[in-house]
Protein backbone atom coordinates (compact mmCIF):
# COMPACT_ATOMS: atom_id res chain seq x y z
CA UNK A 1 0.00 0.00 0.00
CA UNK A 2 2.92 2.33 0.63
CA UNK A 3 6.48 2.70 -0.60
CA UNK A 4 9.30 4.07 1.53
CA UNK A 5 11.73 5.84 -0.79
CA UNK A 6 14.81 7.94 -0.26
CA UNK A 7 18.56 8.30 -0.38
CA UNK A 8 21.66 8.25 1.79
CA UNK A 9 24.23 10.96 1.04
CA UNK A 10 27.74 11.30 2.42
CA UNK A 11 28.12 15.08 2.59
CA UNK A 12 31.68 15.07 3.85
CA UNK A 13 33.97 12.26 5.01
CA UNK A 14 36.32 14.58 6.92
CA UNK A 15 33.62 15.92 9.23
CA UNK A 16 31.72 12.60 9.03
CA UNK A 17 28.54 14.36 7.88
CA UNK A 18 25.68 12.24 6.57
CA UNK A 19 22.30 13.16 5.13
CA UNK A 20 19.23 10.97 4.75
CA UNK A 21 16.11 11.87 2.74
CA UNK A 22 12.95 9.78 3.11
CA UNK A 23 9.52 10.03 1.51
CA UNK A 24 6.39 7.90 1.69
CA UNK A 25 4.28 7.25 -1.41
CA UNK A 26 0.69 6.02 -1.24
CA UNK A 27 0.48 3.50 -4.10
CA UNK A 28 -3.34 3.68 -4.24
CA UNK A 29 -3.53 7.45 -4.75
CA UNK A 30 0.01 7.84 -6.15
CA UNK A 31 0.40 10.82 -3.84
CA UNK A 32 3.35 11.56 -1.59
CA UNK A 33 2.17 11.39 2.00
CA UNK A 34 5.15 13.05 3.65
CA UNK A 35 8.91 13.52 3.34
CA UNK A 36 11.87 14.63 5.39
CA UNK A 37 15.55 15.38 4.92
CA UNK A 38 17.90 15.20 7.90
CA UNK A 39 21.66 15.57 8.19
CA UNK A 40 24.23 15.56 10.98
CA UNK A 41 27.98 15.58 11.48
CA UNK A 42 29.96 13.65 14.06
CA UNK A 43 30.94 16.91 15.76
CA UNK A 44 27.31 17.61 16.68
CA UNK A 45 27.30 14.80 19.24
CA UNK A 46 30.33 16.15 21.12
CA UNK A 47 29.75 17.23 24.71
CA UNK A 48 31.98 18.63 27.43
CA UNK A 49 35.64 17.67 27.27
CA UNK A 50 35.11 16.33 23.71
CA UNK A 51 33.06 13.42 25.05
CA UNK A 52 30.61 11.79 22.64
CA UNK A 53 32.15 12.79 19.31
CA UNK A 54 31.21 10.26 16.62
CA UNK A 55 33.94 9.36 14.13
CA UNK A 56 32.31 6.52 12.20
CA UNK A 57 30.03 7.31 9.26
CA UNK A 58 27.91 4.22 9.93
CA UNK A 59 27.11 5.40 13.47
CA UNK A 60 26.26 8.92 12.29
CA UNK A 61 24.00 7.40 9.61
CA UNK A 62 22.20 5.32 12.23
CA UNK A 63 21.56 8.38 14.41
CA UNK A 64 20.43 10.45 11.44
CA UNK A 65 18.02 7.69 10.43
CA UNK A 66 16.53 7.75 13.93
CA UNK A 67 16.06 11.52 13.61
CA UNK A 68 14.45 11.12 10.19
CA UNK A 69 11.80 8.74 11.51
CA UNK A 70 11.18 11.06 14.46
CA UNK A 71 10.59 13.94 12.03
CA UNK A 72 8.24 11.83 9.90
CA UNK A 73 6.17 11.53 13.07
CA UNK A 74 3.69 9.01 14.36
CA UNK A 75 1.57 7.51 13.08
CA UNK A 76 4.07 7.13 10.28
CA UNK A 77 1.51 7.15 7.48
CA UNK A 78 -0.43 10.20 8.66
CA UNK A 79 -0.04 13.17 6.27
CA UNK A 80 2.10 16.06 7.47
CA UNK A 81 -0.77 18.42 6.71
CA UNK A 82 -4.44 17.98 5.83
CA UNK A 83 -4.97 17.49 2.07
CA UNK A 84 -5.64 20.82 0.36
CA UNK A 85 -8.02 20.59 -2.58
CA UNK A 86 -6.72 23.77 -4.21
CA UNK A 87 -3.11 23.67 -3.08
CA UNK A 88 -0.67 24.17 -5.99
CA UNK A 89 0.60 20.92 -7.49
CA UNK A 90 4.34 21.10 -8.04
CA UNK A 91 6.82 18.87 -9.85
CA UNK A 92 10.51 19.03 -9.04
CA UNK A 93 12.67 18.92 -12.18
CA UNK A 94 16.19 17.68 -11.32
CA UNK A 95 18.60 20.52 -10.64
CA UNK A 96 21.82 20.91 -12.58
CA UNK A 97 25.04 20.50 -10.60
CA UNK A 98 27.83 22.97 -11.31
CA UNK A 99 29.47 22.52 -7.93
CA UNK A 100 32.45 20.29 -7.12
CA UNK A 101 30.39 18.18 -4.74
CA UNK A 102 29.01 14.98 -6.33
CA UNK A 103 25.21 14.67 -6.24
CA UNK A 104 24.78 18.19 -4.88
CA UNK A 105 21.81 18.65 -7.21
CA UNK A 106 20.07 15.53 -5.90
CA UNK A 107 20.71 16.53 -2.31
CA UNK A 108 19.27 20.02 -2.82
CA UNK A 109 16.29 18.70 -4.78
CA UNK A 110 15.42 16.26 -1.97
CA UNK A 111 15.68 18.97 0.69
CA UNK A 112 13.47 21.37 -1.30
CA UNK A 113 10.92 18.58 -1.91
CA UNK A 114 10.76 17.85 1.82
CA UNK A 115 10.17 21.55 2.54
CA UNK A 116 7.45 21.78 -0.10
CA UNK A 117 5.52 18.87 1.41
CA UNK A 118 6.01 20.20 4.94
CA UNK A 119 4.50 23.51 3.80
CA UNK A 120 1.37 21.90 2.39
CA UNK A 121 2.12 21.81 -1.34
CA UNK A 122 1.13 18.74 -3.36
CA UNK A 123 4.26 17.31 -4.99
CA UNK A 124 4.69 14.75 -7.74
CA UNK A 125 6.87 11.76 -6.91
CA UNK A 126 10.31 12.49 -8.51
CA UNK A 127 10.40 8.99 -9.99
CA UNK A 128 7.33 9.85 -12.07
CA UNK A 129 9.11 12.94 -13.39
CA UNK A 130 12.09 10.82 -14.41
CA UNK A 131 9.76 8.33 -16.09
CA UNK A 132 8.22 11.14 -18.14
CA UNK A 133 11.69 12.18 -19.30
CA UNK A 134 12.48 8.59 -20.28
CA UNK A 135 9.20 8.18 -22.17
CA UNK A 136 9.91 11.37 -24.08
CA UNK A 137 13.54 10.35 -24.61
CA UNK A 138 14.97 13.37 -22.89
CA UNK A 139 16.77 13.87 -19.59
CA UNK A 140 17.11 17.52 -18.65
CA UNK A 141 19.00 18.97 -15.71
CA UNK A 142 18.02 22.44 -14.57
CA UNK A 143 15.67 22.95 -17.53
CA UNK A 144 12.65 21.44 -19.26
CA UNK A 145 11.20 21.70 -22.77
CA UNK A 146 7.70 23.01 -23.37
CA UNK A 147 6.34 19.68 -24.64
CA UNK A 148 7.42 17.81 -21.52
CA UNK A 149 6.16 20.63 -19.33
CA UNK A 150 2.70 20.47 -20.89
CA UNK A 151 2.74 16.66 -20.66
CA UNK A 152 3.24 16.96 -16.89
CA UNK A 153 0.39 19.45 -16.76
CA UNK A 154 -2.02 17.35 -18.81
CA UNK A 155 -1.13 13.96 -17.30
CA UNK A 156 -0.58 14.81 -13.63
CA UNK A 157 -2.46 18.14 -13.34
CA UNK A 158 0.79 19.90 -12.42
CA UNK A 159 0.45 23.65 -11.89
CA UNK A 160 4.12 24.58 -11.52
CA UNK A 161 7.58 23.11 -11.85
CA UNK A 162 10.61 24.06 -9.79
CA UNK A 163 14.11 23.58 -11.12
CA UNK A 164 17.48 25.30 -10.97
CA UNK A 165 21.23 25.01 -10.61
CA UNK A 166 23.48 24.28 -7.64
CA UNK A 167 26.53 26.51 -8.14
CA UNK A 168 28.30 25.84 -4.85
CA UNK A 169 27.89 23.27 -2.10
CA UNK A 170 30.97 23.39 0.08
CA UNK A 171 31.29 21.56 3.42
CA UNK A 172 33.20 23.21 6.25
CA UNK A 173 36.96 22.85 5.80
CA UNK A 174 39.72 23.10 8.39
CA UNK A 175 39.08 23.37 12.11
CA UNK A 176 35.62 21.92 12.60
CA UNK A 177 34.98 24.25 15.55
CA UNK A 178 35.66 27.36 13.42
CA UNK A 179 35.04 26.45 9.74
CA UNK A 180 31.63 26.97 8.16
CA UNK A 181 29.98 25.57 4.99
CA UNK A 182 28.81 27.60 1.98
CA UNK A 183 25.94 27.15 -0.45
CA UNK A 184 24.79 28.94 -3.60
CA UNK A 185 21.93 27.82 -5.81
CA UNK A 186 19.47 29.29 -8.25
CA UNK A 187 15.84 28.22 -8.53
CA UNK A 188 13.13 28.96 -11.09
CA UNK A 189 9.35 28.64 -10.99
CA UNK A 190 7.50 27.89 -14.24
CA UNK A 191 3.79 27.65 -15.03
CA UNK A 192 3.18 24.16 -16.38
CA UNK A 193 0.34 24.99 -18.75
CA UNK A 194 2.01 27.90 -20.56
CA UNK A 195 5.72 27.50 -19.85
CA UNK A 196 5.82 31.04 -18.49
CA UNK A 197 8.77 31.78 -16.23
CA UNK A 198 7.14 33.20 -13.12
CA UNK A 199 10.30 34.15 -11.30
CA UNK A 200 13.87 33.13 -10.52
CA UNK A 201 15.78 33.31 -7.28
CA UNK A 202 19.47 33.23 -6.40
CA UNK A 203 20.20 32.16 -2.84
CA UNK A 204 23.61 32.32 -1.20
CA UNK A 205 24.15 31.21 2.36
CA UNK A 206 27.23 30.82 4.54
CA UNK A 207 27.40 29.21 7.95
CA UNK A 208 28.86 32.41 9.41
CA UNK A 209 25.98 34.63 8.23
CA UNK A 210 24.02 34.35 11.46
CA UNK A 211 27.03 34.43 13.78
CA UNK A 212 26.89 36.71 16.78
CA UNK A 213 29.02 37.09 19.92
CA UNK A 214 31.44 34.22 20.64
CA UNK A 215 30.34 32.29 17.57
CA UNK A 216 26.74 31.90 18.70
CA UNK A 217 24.51 31.22 15.71
CA UNK A 218 27.30 29.89 13.53
CA UNK A 219 26.33 26.86 11.42
CA UNK A 220 28.95 24.12 10.97
CA UNK A 221 26.86 21.44 9.22
CA UNK A 222 26.17 21.68 5.49
CA UNK A 223 22.88 19.81 5.88
CA UNK A 224 21.50 22.38 8.32
CA UNK A 225 22.65 25.22 6.07
CA UNK A 226 20.92 23.65 3.05
CA UNK A 227 17.70 23.10 4.99
CA UNK A 228 17.70 26.72 6.20
CA UNK A 229 18.25 27.91 2.61
CA UNK A 230 15.33 25.73 1.44
CA UNK A 231 13.16 27.29 4.16
CA UNK A 232 14.09 30.74 2.84
CA UNK A 233 13.03 29.56 -0.62
CA UNK A 234 9.61 28.55 0.76
CA UNK A 235 9.07 32.13 1.98
CA UNK A 236 9.97 33.50 -1.46
CA UNK A 237 7.70 30.95 -3.14
CA UNK A 238 4.72 31.87 -0.95
CA UNK A 239 5.31 35.56 -1.72
CA UNK A 240 5.42 34.84 -5.46
CA UNK A 241 2.22 32.78 -5.40
CA UNK A 242 0.70 35.38 -3.07
CA UNK A 243 -0.80 32.66 -0.92
CA UNK A 244 0.04 30.40 2.00
CA UNK A 245 -1.46 27.10 3.22
CA UNK A 246 -3.87 29.18 5.32
CA UNK A 247 -5.47 30.40 2.05
CA UNK A 248 -6.18 26.91 0.71
CA UNK A 249 -9.39 24.94 1.01
CA UNK A 250 -8.32 22.18 3.38
CA UNK A 251 -10.12 18.88 3.27
CA UNK A 252 -11.87 17.42 6.28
Amino acid sequence: NYLLLGSLDIYDEMSVEVGISLRILNTRTMELVKATSVAAAGEEFTGLFDIGRVTEISEVAERVLDRAFEELGQPLLAPQKLPAEDAPRIAMVPFENLSEMPQANGIMSNIILSNLLANGYVCLEPGFVNEVFLLRRTMARGQIDLGTLRFLHDTFAIDYTVTGVVDLMQPARGDLTEATPSLTFGARLLEADSGTLCTAWEIHSDGADGESFLGIGRIHALGQLADDAASDLMVLLADELDETPEDWDLGE
